[in-house]
């Protein structure tokens, strides 16, 4: 059997072309995805519940914190607590998950609940990003009525 240089060619390119290619895996609104974020959410509310804010400080990226000083978010806290109330239950809304299995892997996770306050309700969503194996919050957004 003979081979001509152009189809030896061809076909060396197309190994080439398939080797390089990186499989791309994405996985959408997974249970156990959610689940873990709902772990770590849980964390969060139940030390806002018993005002321990600096114990959230370790569940949030240092990401978040080159937008938002550590001081700043407990002051937040503080401003929040006293103008809505503090947290008496957190209940799950919506979620969304989303994963990229690949070189450069992403998970993003975004939980949103409905936070009972001594003094008004609030809809918060927090989002994650996977560092190092370990969910980190990278986004805190509350909502909340002037008409309490």
């Amino acid at each position: 059997m003979k081979i001509n240089i152009k189809t030896y060619l061809f076909v060396i390119i197309l190994i080439s072309i398939f080797i390089s290619c990186t499989v791309k895996t994405t996985t959408t609104d997974n249970v156990e995805d959610k689940n873990k974020a709902e772990a770590i959410s849980g964390k969060f509310y139940n030390a806002l519940k018993k005002q321990q804010y600096p114990n959230t400080i370790s569940l949030f990226s240092s990401k978040f914190f080159h937008v938002l000083s550590r001081e700043t978010l407990l002051k937040n806290y503080t401003k929040i607590a006293n103008e809505q109330g503090t947290v008496v239950s957190s209940d799950l809304i919506e979620w969304h998950t989303k994963t990229v299995s690949n070189d450069e892997s992403k998970n993003v996770y975004t939980l949103t609940f409905n936070v009972k306050r001594t003094l008004n309700k609030t809809i918060e969503t927090l989002t994650f990003y996977m560092e190092n194996n370990t969910l980190k919050i990278v986004n805190y957004d509350i909502k909340y009525s002037l008409n309490k």
